[in-house]
């Protein structure tokens, strides 16, 4: 007798569209109830209303309190007066878009950053212009910071600082670069900046030398080198238009000659050097270690 294999498997108790289907057991394991639900969003809408309360109706979190920092010739009270930030309310709702562009407003200020510090306090922090330059202005003086942009004004000439001759645009802006530059010592002693052209910037110093400085180009060699001739030469007329082939001359000589053009040749130097190489003049004159080539300028 033969018996077929198909007899032999075994059959499934359950229908075949239920198996392998979770049973409502396993469905309530993986799912959260309704209830579990329910406290999840309770608890979410009373954190958002506490929140809501707390941003925005206590009293822990209104204005009680402003900072200013970063400022010295400005007051504080003009400052404060400028952002004009109410006391007492809700530091959330503090326009502070609007309290910034009031102290735009204040000329003598070069930026402002003004920040919220939870839980009542608004921070302002300012940086002023620096006083560069005074140039005319009509029948008044206007005081320029290192860009050139005019930002407070006098009756009276500022008597420390360098007064400037060169209308808006390119040559003032060669100017304004170079006077900024200037380390502090040199800065003093300028006493007039003009500029023919951005490359032909001249520096009057307080005790009557005329310094050409030239370009914007190597402002600290220029520095330097000019601050040596001044000490050392005690001539009153300086060209370091060619930082590394300077030269002087008791008097300018007129016209005044084109700026040199470095040597491929140039050796450094030993040190500080001067001697004469024409009437009343010295050739280059550099500090220690920068090269320097001899060459006589009329005098």
């Amino acid at each position: 007798m033969v018996t077929s294999l198909a007899s032999r498997r075994p059959t499934s108790s359950k229908p075949p569209d239920q198996e392998g289907a979770p049973t409502s057991q396993h469905r309530s394991r993986r799912l959260p109830s309704r209830r579990k639900l329910l406290i999840i969003a309770v608890i979410l809408g009373a954190t958002l209303v506490a929140l809501g309360w707390l941003f925005y109706f206590s009293s822990w979190t209104q204005l009680r309190k402003v900072t200013v920092a970063g400022n010295d010739r400005v007051t504080t009270d003009k400052i404060l007066a400028a952002a004009n930030l109410s006391m007492g309310s809700q530091l959330v709702a503090v326009d502070m878009d609007s309290a910034q562009s009031r102290l735009a407003d204040i000329s003598a200020l070069g930026s402002v950053v003004i920040s919220r510090q939870w839980p009542h306090t608004v921070s302002i922090t300012v940086s002023e212009r620096q006083r560069t330059a005074v140039a005319k202005d009509g029948d008044r003086f206007a005081i320029l910071d290192a860009s050139g942009f005019s930002f407070l004004y006098r009756k009276n000439q500022p008597a420390n600082l360098p007064f400037v001759e060169a209308p808006a645009g390119p040559n003032l802006t060669a100017i304004m670069q170079v006077l900024a530059g200037l380390p502090p010592e040199l800065a003093k002693q300028v006493k007039l900046a003009t500029a023919v052209t951005v490359s032909e910037v001249v520096l009057s110093l307080r005790d009557g030398t005329t310094v050409l400085w030239g370009d914007v180009n190597d402002p600290g060699l220029k520095a330097s080198v000019a601050t040596v001739l001044i000490k050392k030469t005690k001539h009153n007329w300086i060209d370091v238009r060619t930082a590394l082939m300077p030269s002087s001359a008791m008097q300018s000589p007129v016209p005044a000659p084109p700026p040199p053009k470095p040597s491929p040749s140039l050796t450094p130097s030993p040190g500080v050097s001067a001697g004469p190489t024409g009437a009343g003049s010295t050739g280059p004159v550099v500090p220690s270690g920068v090269a320097g080539e001899s060459g006589a300028v009329p005098g």
